[in-house]
């Protein structure tokens, strides 16, 4: 082995000698030697007189993620004594085996030498299993066929996929592991395992050797609105990342409390999947409200959006859309994930209340050396983490959920010596902003649907005990009904007002606490 790597460190002396007037490419020879070094660089540089055109990069994506440490896309043109360099990432730690031992990376230009390859070497494979994930994608009447069945290892690396047959069977042969799997086809909303609508808090599905899981899929219609957002996922590189997860879902920095009663579907998360050019598009979201925007992309940290086109880790830095209409360019910028080793740290995050599972937050792993957020986790649906892939250092673990006031974990290291780490318990307050928030102003807003027919949702906030009236209205000013008339605590509140008696027109519905009032104009279309 040794002698096969001074020959190639010849072979490369050698040939960028002999290169050293045209494009420049270093190291020639990659060497991976165990899972704690994944990650490399490699150098390109125009040392020529010419401009010089890198056409693309060639490589096995079985094996690999590259990652350009540039703002440029193919063809990138580099001037006389301009470069750039580029990430090499071990990124198949799931099933890589002795057949990927050695592969080459292939970078085609103009140059004398138009063809440059880049020679690679793994080492320490283990032997890796495999077991199937089963089962059938239908609706609520009939059995759905070229549904696609998306699996996600590790929860959010999507590696592999599959089509319903006309029966709406689907089959996958998949590494062993934890997987996040969810079906989508369009016109239906996409749906997790279990019922869930986005990966916070779905439930994780195990897949142990030589084992068949049978999953079943009830996907839920869309219900055709005019509400919708798009954008497109970026790093911080302005790389476009497909294969990412985006998720819109319910909140502002002023939550509100929940009324009684309320109907859970007002709360449902809406997921999509961005295209090979980082595109996304949520369509037919079914009430208008406040919403966080959230992408998940592999070798990424999961972000929100917010105003200022800069990575939001945490939802204290998001902004939250008021979604009541169709809004495009809602963009989002995510921060770089560095956590290529081999190190692995699991436990739980618990509500302060009893000790029960939170289900629906986020873990991020915090380098205490740099201060960097290197990788995250989505907390399962039973409350419970499992971070892979750890780089050597000393760490904290920020459990985070919408509403809520971050908690850390104790320190820890991991090492090459020590590189596992399991029980780890972290106390969410969970109470401490959502139960006990008082909304800051008395405010009614816009009815919607609007235009409705026959029913539409009236929805208003109060920072106090008051008297509350809620009047209807016709276009002459004369009142037609009474909605409320009753002392209210502070709260916010919700009212599905009926209108199958009236005919087509302009209605207004007047909200009155104490000695104010607030007016806002609605149309009935029949």
């Amino acid at each position: 082995m040794k002698i096969r790597h001074l020959l190639l460190l010849i072979i490369t002396i050698n040939i960028y000698a002999q290169h050293n007037d045209g494009l420049r490419v270093m190291p020639r020879y990659l060497h991976f030697k165990d899972n704690f070094n994944r990650s490399k660089l490699v150098r390109v540089a125009n040392d020529s007189q010419e401009i010089i055109k890198i056409d693309s990069i060639k490589y096995d994506a079985d094996i690999y993620a590259i990652r350009l440490n540039t703002s440029s896309s193919f063809p990138i043109e580099l001037s006389p004594g301009n470069g750039f360099t580029f990430e090499v990432i071990q990124y198949n730690y799931f099933s890589l085996g002795e057949d990927h031992a050695n592969s080459v990376i292939t970078i085609y230009n103009n140059s004398e030498e138009p063809v440059i390859n880049i020679e690679t070497e793994h080492e320490n494979f283990q032997i890796h299993h495999s077991g199937n994930i089963n089962g059938i994608v239908k609706d609520s009447s009939s059995f759905l066929q070229n549904a696609k069945v998306y699996f996600f290892y590790d929860q959010l690396i999507l590696i592999d996929s599959a089509l319903t047959d006309e029966n709406g069977n689907f089959s996958a042969e998949l590494p062993v592991g934890n997987y996040f799997t969810a079906a989508f086809k369009d016109g239906y909303y996409m749906q997790f395992a279990n019922g869930k609508d986005s990966p916070i808090g779905a439930d994780i599905i195990e897949l142990n050797r030589d084992e068949t899981i049978n999953l079943e899929f009830t996907l839920e219609e869309e219900t055709e609105t005019d509400f919708g957002i798009e954008g497109t996922i970026t790093d911080i590189e302005t790389a476009t990342l497909k294969k990412s997860i985006v998720v819109i879902r319910k909140g502002t920095h002023t939550p509100t409390k929940i009324t009684a009663g309320q109907d859970d579907d007002l709360n449902r998360s809406y997921t999509t999947l961005t295209d090979k050019n980082g595109n996304y598009e949520i369509n037919n979201i079914k009430f208008p409200d406040d919403y966080y925007v959230q992408a998940f992309a592999p070798l990424t940290i999961p972000g929100y959006y917010n105003m200022n086109n800069t990575p939001a880790v945490f939802w204290q830095d998001a902004d939250s859309l008021n979604i009541s209409g169709r809004m495009s360019n809602i963009d989002i910028v995510l921060l770089r994930d560095s956590s290529f080793g081999a190190g692995f740290v699991e436990g739980s995050v618990l509500s302060n209340s009893g000790n029960s599972p939170v289900n629906d937050a986020l873990v991020y792993l915090k380098s205490i050396t740099d201060e960097k957020i290197y990788t995250y986790d989505v907390v399962s649906s039973q409350g419970s983490f499992a971070i892979p892939i750890l780089p050597v250092g000393t760490y904290e673990i920020i459990a985070q959920k919408i509403g809520v006031q971050n908690s850390t974990s104790n320190l820890f290291e991991i090492s090459t010596t020590a590189d596992s780490l399991t029980g780890i318990n972290i106390t969410l307050i969970v109470t401490s902003v959502e139960d006990n928030f008082i909304p800051p102003e008395f405010e009614l807003k816009q009815n919607y649907p609007n235009p409705f027919n026959p029913s539409t949702t009236i929805e208003f906030t109060l920072s106090e005990v008051n008297p509350v009236e809620l009047n209807i209205y016709d276009a002459l000013g004369q009142k037609i009904a009474t909605l409320i008339s009753n002392t209210m605590e502070a709260g916010s509140y919700k009212y599905q007002y009926d209108a199958s008696n009236l005919t087509t027109g302009i209605y207004f519905y007047e909200l009155k606490v104490g000695n104010n009032n607030s007016v806002k104009k609605m149309n009935l279309i029949k």
